[in-house]
């Protein structure tokens, strides 16, 4: 009986530890370059989540990264994407 349980408890035990131990998702952001305005991945900070409000520019490139596409036209630094150190 213990046999049988062991191998399903070792599954569950590797899954869980390698959903912990793996990179989260990219955070998408919009971003203002002269005029020309898109939507890509935040690139710098890439280990800390960005939200308005927060103290540290986040970056796509070397551009800002903002919340919305509104914003990022507008460069409205109300919307500017940042992250607490």
């Amino acid at each position: 009986m213990k046999r049988k349980m062991i191998l399903p408890l070792l599954a569950i035990v590797f899954a869980v530890a390698g959903a912990v131990g793996s990179m989260p998702l990219s955070q998408i952001a919009w971003f203002n370059d002269s005029g020309e305005v898109g939507q890509a991945t935040i690139t710098n900070p890439t280990d800390k989540t960005c939200a308005v409000g927060r103290t540290v520019q986040c970056k796509i490139g070397l551009l800002n990264a903002y919340d919305t596409q509104n914003n990022a036209t507008n460069q409205n630094s109300a919307g500017l994407m940042k992250y607490n150190p």
